[in-house]
């Protein structure tokens, strides 16, 4: 659900150009598609001290509560480059989806 925000976000409020909007959108789509079964075979194989799924739930909600704050705040300054924002919001996406994926 919170791609439909992430969407307007991104075109009306930090008014990135469509294409890298969608490429953010994208970037986060592909992502879960692909972590999401691998998680789940690693999750069901693998017998973690915290419990079988406790160790994923918390090493994803670390992922996805950085991920999900840097998608509304500014861009960062040590990004230097002319397609900072391309990178920016395309990363942070795919990084909320793999934490997204573990919990």
């Amino acid at each position: 659900m919170w791609f439909i925000y992430l969407n307007y976000y991104f075109l009306y409020v930090v008014k990135l150009p469509p294409n890298i909007a969608a490429a953010g959108l994208l970037s986060g789509q592909v992502t879960d598609g692909i972590t999401t079964p691998i998680v789940g075979v690693l999750s069901d194989k693998y017998n973690c001290p915290g419990g079988k799924r406790n160790t994923w739930f918390f090493m994803g909600s670390i992922l996805v509560f950085p991920a999900f704050f840097g998608i509304f705040v500014e861009t960062p300054s040590f990004l230097n480059t002319m397609h900072k924002e391309a990178i920016w919001y395309c990363t942070l996406p795919a990084v909320f989806n793999v934490g997204w994926a573990s919990v």
